[in-house]
């Protein structure tokens, strides 16, 4: 999952920090792989499974907080400027009904 495209509001920052989390472990990882290879076969194996999920739960930990970070709530001067425009707009059509009401009666009375 691209964190990217997905979820915007986390920061580059955040999403450098879990490549390379990700890059730690992949690296570690091959390091392990090729020591195992150098290893006669009747020898105790390197990797072992504990040390793997040890690795990837420090992966997993980092993706998640990361992952879950919840998108930011609109700041409330944001919210106050919406309001404004909303109520400018109501306020211009009031004045636009009061002119069309005043041309009408004044149509009216020449009448």
């Amino acid at each position: 999952m691209d964190l990217k495209e997905t979820k915007s509001w986390i920061t580059e920052e955040e999403r450098n920090d879990v490549s390379e989390k990700i890059k730690e472990a992949r690296e570690w990882f091959n390091e392990q792989v090729e020591k195992q290879a150098a290893k006669a076969k009747h020898e105790d194996p390197i990797l072992d499974n504990s040390a793997v999920k040890k690795k990837m739960n420090g992966v997993s930990k980092i993706y998640t907080k990361v992952s879950s970070k919840r998108k930011p709530k609109p700041p409330k001067a944001e919210k106050k400027k919406e309001e404004e425009k909303k109520e400018e707009g109501e306020k211009k059509e009031g004045e636009e009904n009061k002119e069309e009401t005043t041309k009408e009666e004044e149509t009216a009375k020449d009448g």
